[in-house]
């Protein structure tokens, strides 16, 4: 008999059991998934790739989101539309790219700072990692860093 005199059945996918008995199933830790029934022990749980994180209880690495600052390889720079992972080979995630920031967890792609601003900053999570061009320099949107002004030009302050 299981857990109050029911039917024994296996931990669900995302929880794992290592004693017999009435216990409940134990789920997986943040961070990790299990897509298994059964498991009985906590390493059977498998941790998400670098730079993100899922849930706890999480039963696949599609549940695995990019922490901020990161993105899907492929948008570090912006480019290419917002997504979520579709399979396993979908969640390897990447820092944004200098120039680029991106304040939420998940999929979507790096926003550029804006002209006249510049980050030099790899894997910035937030707008606040752009800062203004010195007066007498710009910089165009999604830039590294801030050029001079050519002679006989300027820039405002």
């Amino acid at each position: 008999d299981g857990f109050n005199g029911d039917v024994c059945t296996a931990c669900a996918a995302g929880t794992y059991k290592s004693a017999s008995g009435s216990m409940a199933c134990i789920p997986c830790i943040a961070g990790t998934h299990l897509a298994v029934m059964g498991a009985t022990s906590a390493a059977n749980c498998l941790s998400c790739p670098q730079y993100s994180n899922s849930p706890p209880g999480s039963v696949a690495q599609t549940e695995c989101l990019c922490n901020k600052g990161f993105t899907i390889s492929g948008q570090e720079s912006g480019s290419g539309a917002d997504f979520g992972a579709t399979d396993e080979n979908d969640t390897v995630c990447v820092s944004c790219a200098p120039g680029m920031y991106k304040p939420t967890v998940g999929y979507s792609v790096c926003s550029p700072c804006t002209a006249g601003k510049y980050s030099a900053s790899e894997g910035a999570p937030s707008i606040d990692t752009c800062s203004t061009c010195s007066p007498g320099a710009y910089s165009s949107m999604g830039s590294a860093s801030c050029t001079p002004c050519p002679a006989y030009s300027t820039s405002p302050s």
